[in-house]
């Protein structure tokens, strides 16, 4: 059988967008469970190039008598302690309890489903009701006047319903049931061996002898093991449970790279992936149409929580956005403010100095000891950033000394301190002393730079002029 070629839409994983990428394949039987745990990875729209990894792969022991929950208690537990958290599977009814039948169908023959039921009885060889029943078909081939094909059935209320019962009894959900050996098979397609032309797989005292061209199975023959007999031409793949006359390292298959008594578990979790790989799956239409209408809600609520992680994360990002450019903006009022109040406190202070010179024009020896151009860019060295001077006076006091009181406002009390220690470390005054500081006293005339300071201190300071 080859990978069918699908249009593009098709190819979507449709389970890797529901959030499913890991499968686990049961191979069961009455005494034991083989096991596999299988990962998938790849591009999530083309589900045909994929990568696979095995995670786990155990054997699963229990006694033959046991019940139905007590096997699947085994299973459970060996799950739990080995960490493996996958709730999907794919299973397959023991070889034992498969019949398979080859048929020629007339080529006017539109609808096989309706054939099978019709004929199912001849096929089977036993009066058996339909509903009784699950079965699949492959078809190997078509001439101009038949189609050739293999009908695999089971019974429905027996062999299929004991499968569901334990897989849901261990908490795993079926997604896909086989039937008997042939699913060993996908291991061989997906790893890389579709050049192969007989595969043998040995399992439970059958052989499944399967022959294939370019990938396409056009044979396959069940015996029973002990009437096997290896091609003398030889060339066969074998895999499974091995006898040792026939276990040679050059035609032992053994899929990803674990031993090959795996290889049917292996081929079970890739049908459960890709389930285009086998075209028998005994689940009935109802679980499979059940399935689909739970993928797509899983693919709505994930389509949703990605849609909404994505507008949360671009809400966050605006959010961002505007506090940063709200903060740059901040600084730039800041840089504006502090270069505004600068202006004016120049122009301030050279009026100052212009009303002090009028004043002092007689007095040259005043003039020359006080040096109140020196003073007033001393001043501008120290004043801090955030300090803005509005008032100077100057008056003489004993002794030729002059006096300086220097009123202006700040953003805050610690920047008034910064300034009493920028005057104090300056050798050009002396005495300083702080006459007052804090909120604007009521009456207190506000500058308009003020006004943009809503929460600015005023203060006083006085010092002696060396």
């Amino acid at each position: 059988m080859n990978v069918p070629s699908l249009e593009r839409l098709t190819s979507i994983d449709l389970y890797r967008l529901s959030g499913i990428n890991r499968m686990l394949g049961i191979e069961y039987r009455t005494d034991m469970v083989r096991i596999v745990e299988l990962e998938c990875f790849g591009a999530t729209f083309n589900k045909y190039k994929r990568r696979y990894r095995v995670r786990h792969h155990a054997t699963v022991q229990f006694d033959a008598n046991s019940g139905l929950e007590q096997k699947a208690a085994c299973l459970r537990d060996h799950l739990h302690s080995h960490q493996v958290t996958t709730r999907y599977a794919a299973a397959t009814v023991p070889q034992n309890r498969v019949k398979s039948v080859r048929a020629e169908i007339p080529s006017g023959v539109t609808d096989i489903d309706a054939w099978i039921e019709e004929h199912h009885e001849t096929l089977l060889k036993l009066p058996v009701g339909f509903q009784e029943l699950s079965y699949g078909y492959e078809i190997f081939g078509r001439t101009g006047s038949s189609i050739s094909v293999e009908i695999t059935f089971v019974k429905k209320n027996t062999d299929v319903e004991e499968l569901r019962a334990f897989c849901k009894a261990a908490n795993l959900d079926l997604l896909a049931l086989g039937a008997g050996l042939r699913d060993a098979l996908n291991s061989i397609w997906c790893t890389g061996g579709k050049s192969i032309a007989r595969f043998h797989y040995f399992s439970q005292g059958f052989v499944l002898m399967t022959s294939l061209e370019d990938g396409r199975v056009v044979d396959r023959e069940l015996v029973y093991e002990d009437q096997y007999s290896e091609p003398e031409e030889g060339g066969a793949v074998m895999a499974g449970e091995i006898p040792q006359a026939y276990r040679r390292t050059d035609t032992a298959f053994s899929p990803f790279a674990i031993s090959t008594e795996y290889t049917l578990a292996a081929g079970l979790a890739l049908k459960g992936i890709l389930p285009e790989l086998s075209p028998v799956d005994l689940l009935s239409p109802g679980d499979r149409d059940a399935m689909s209408t739970g993928f797509s809600k899983k693919i709505v609520q994930r389509a949703i929580l990605i849609c909404g992680a994505i507008v949360f994360f671009l809400l966050v990002a605006q959010t961002g956005a505007s506090m940063y450019l709200q903060r740059q903006s901040e600084l730039l009022d800041e840089k504006v403010l502090n270069a505004g109040s600068l202006d004016m406190d120049v122009a301030a202070l050279e009026g100052q100095v212009n009303t002090l010179e009028k004043e002092t024009r007689g007095g040259t020896a005043l003039s020359y000891r006080s040096n109140i151009a020196r003073v007033i860019h001393v001043l501008a060295e120290v004043t801090p950033e955030k300090v803005w001077l509005s008032k100077l006076t100057l008056s003489n006091t004993e002794k030729q000394k002059s006096t300086i009181v220097l009123s202006g406002y700040a953003k805050s009390n610690e920047h008034v301190a910064e300034f009493l220690n920028a005057l104090g470390r300056d050798m050009t005054f002396s005495d300083i002393q702080l006459i007052r500081s804090g909120f604007p006293v009521q009456g207190e005339q506000l500058t308009a730079i003020q006004s943009r300071l809503p929460h600015c201190v005023t203060f006083s300071i006085s010092c002696i002029v060396k």
